[in-house]
């Protein structure tokens, strides 16, 4: 696949398309136009760097909706052993398990990163103080991770 980093439509013979992760118009030429390509200023991608680009996006952007309550659970059971403190005073007497679950897909919507799992259950606690709407734990959550965003 050959794209024009301007954004134009590639001047090559080949099969005209849309690059499908960030929409750009880009041509699928035979492997011997590849050389002449590059000279040419052009970006040069093989196959499989556009379907595992592709597929990262897909993830990305659908994170949320894989994270299951089960995934949640074992994130939940995996945590160091000073965190499980928190978790028992926190769950469920204040927030179940899939009120967790759906701040963590909030987040991986808004593609923030829920790998500071313990900062983030610190600032759903912090949340519950006050409210125990998701949305405005995510907004407590958000804050406990400003340095991270």
């Amino acid at each position: 696949m050959v794209m024009d980093p301007a954004g134009n439509q590639v001047q090559l013979p080949g099969i005209h398309t849309i690059e499908p992760t960030f929409g750009l118009p880009a041509t699928w030429v035979d492997a011997g136009l590849k050389e002449e390509a590059a000279l040419k200023g052009y970006t040069v991608v093989d196959a499989a760097t556009v379907l595992s680009t592709h597929l990262t996006e897909l993830l990305k952007t659908n994170m949320s909706d894989l994270l299951s309550y089960g995934e949640v659970q074992k994130l939940l059971k995996d945590l160091p052993k000073e965190q499980g403190e928190l978790i028992k005073d926190i769950v469920p007497s204040q927030v179940t398990v899939s009120g967790i679950q759906r701040v963590l897909q909030l987040l991986l919507a808004e593609r923030v990163s829920i790998r500071d799992l313990s900062t983030i259950l610190e600032g759903i606690a912090d949340a519950l103080a006050f409210s125990r709407n998701p949305a405005t734990m995510v907004e407590h959550v958000r804050a406990r991770l400003a340095r991270q965003i």
